[in-house]
């Protein structure tokens, strides 16, 4: 196996070389997910350089489950849903209390996909970065992150591929994370990759959060609290950002919205220069079913705001059909599951195959 020669932590470094050594070891079958809980002294693969909590059978390669919810005891270096060189999908790491020192990922593949895997935070915290789904010879799809609370040392990747795409990916944050070291990515693209922008979606579901930056969303969407009032801020960042082309979603998250005509909030300010060529001019949200509002978007060189232009009544009383939510069909790209031949698509869009992708578990420099 191939050392890998550029780690910038050697905890990583050993804990990701010697797991691929013991995978190599186990045969590759598919097998049903298990679902795995770390309190503080449960068994872990205990390397020279670092301790990784995993599956303990790791030919299970689908639907498990770990959790991380301890007070007290070692503290993992990394945590993986699954770690293999076949398809990583659909699995899921929960942190609810606890630390790791270095990665959480919910999905870790080499030479197939990640697909479907979910990483979600409520607490504790992570040294380093969050992956939903990381794939170094094939592509990062429809993998998500949510986090509503913790904090995270470093930077947040929905899919991470060094050969493929990584697309359709999500990003949730709500609540109060600490996440201001953290910058955001739908996706994120290394080495031969191509795609690492469309259909991946931003979704903001508190106001007053705070990141370092947000990075290749296609979707932006913002869940105003039905309290926001105006002159209020979703979203600040200390970096740059480029919306470029982005579409953004506005809606409340519950009935009861105060705010009136004229009334402008910050969706997201940011400490450099902000690029918002190509998005939408109006969007139109639902403060709960029954109540429509129309907005005005806005930009300056470091302000996306939104300016409420009508308030109205929905004139329909059963459940908003497509059409009438055009604008604000947002509020189910989270939530949209791919299908069969999305799946196939994932499996083969890699661009590249063979030695020339990548290396082993080079993961993004912390």
């Amino acid at each position: 196996m191939r050392k890998i020669k550029r780690a910038l932590r050697k905890k990583a470094a050993a804990v990701m070389a010697l797991a691929l050594a013991a995978l190599l070891l186990t045969p590759q079958a598919v097998w049903a997910g298990e679902t795995r809980t770390y309190t503080g002294s449960e068994t872990m693969q205990i390397f020279p350089g670092g301790a990784l909590f995993s599956p303990e059978n790791l030919a299970n390669v689908t639907g498990n489950t770990l959790i991380i919810n301890y007070a007290s005891g070692m503290n993992p270096d990394c945590v993986f849903g699954a770690y293999t060189s076949l398809d990583a999908s659909y699995n899921s790491v929960f942190l609810l209390q606890g630390h790791v020192n270095v990665y959480v990922e919910g999905g870790v593949s080499d030479d197939g996909s990640a697909i479907g895997n979910s990483v979600i935070m409520s607490g504790g915290s992570v040294g380093g970065a969050v992956i939903g789904g990381w794939s170094n010879k094939g592509s990062a799809i429809g993998n998500s992150v949510t986090i509503n609370g913790g904090s995270v040392g470093a930077e947040i990747y929905g899919g991470y591929t060094y050969c493929g795409i990584a697309t359709q990916n999500t990003v949730t944050i709500s609540g109060n994370p600490i996440l201001t070291n953290s910058i955001l990515y739908g996706g994120f693209k290394a080495g031969a990759a191509s795609d690492a922008w469309t259909g991946n979606t931003m979704n903001v579901k508190n106001s007053g959060m705070s990141a370092r930056g947000v990075v290749n969303f296609q979707y932006y969407n913002f869940y105003l609290p039905v309290t926001f009032a105006a002159g209020g801020t979703m979203l600040g960042i200390t970096n740059g950002a480029n919306l470029a082309n982005s579409t953004i979603g506005i809606s409340f998250l519950s009935s009861g919205a105060t705010l009136q005509s004229g009334d402008r909030v910050t969706l997201l300010q940011s400490g450099g220069a902000l690029a918002t060529g190509g998005i939408n001019t109006t969007a139109t949200g639902f403060s709960g079913i029954a109540k429509v509002y129309d907005f005005i978007l806005s930009s300056n060189t470091n302000n996306l705001y939104a300016t409420v232009s009508s308030t109205r009544q929905n004139p329909q009383t059963k459940a908003l059909s497509e059409g009438q939510a055009s604008t604000a069909a947002f509020l189910n790209q989270g939530a949209d599951m791919l299908t069969g031949q999305g799946l196939q698509n994932a499996r083969g869009a890699s661009s590249g195959s063979g030695g020339q992708c990548g290396v082993w578990r080079q993961q993004p420099a912390l």
